[in-house]
């Protein structure tokens, strides 16, 4: 009886949390919610000494966008190689063009 090293479904908590989450990222409420962030920035950069030439100010929000954008590479090369793995609509057409016994349709123009 041989042992089971890996559970069948091979994907793990960390791959279906990177999956949630970028269906999340791509939701209508988080676009959403990155607008206001940048509206929130915007409107306190009004409130901060110097404006938006204050050097904490810029600082702060280039830190934090290096940060998302550092995070949101990583999770969109995760979710790449799983897009790619299906096939596309394009093969499969080629390939039942190209099976035995079929004749080729005829092009749409």
């Amino acid at each position: 009886m041989p042992v089971q090293t890996q559970p069948e479904d091979r994907s793990t908590v960390l791959t279906r949390a990177v999956g949630n989450m970028t269906g999340w990222l791509g939701s209508f409420p988080a676009i959403l919610g990155s607008f206001v962030l940048v509206g929130l920035w915007f409107v306190g950069g009004l409130f901060v000494h110097d404006h938006f030439s204050n050097d904490t100010y810029q600082l702060l929000i280039n830190t934090f966008t290096t940060i998302v954008t550092f995070w949101m590479v990583f999770i969109i090369q995760n979710t790449e190689p799983r897009r790619t793995s299906a096939p596309s609509e394009g093969r499969c057409s080629e390939r039942g063009a190209a099976a035995p016994g079929r004749a080729p349709r005829a092009r749409r123009r």
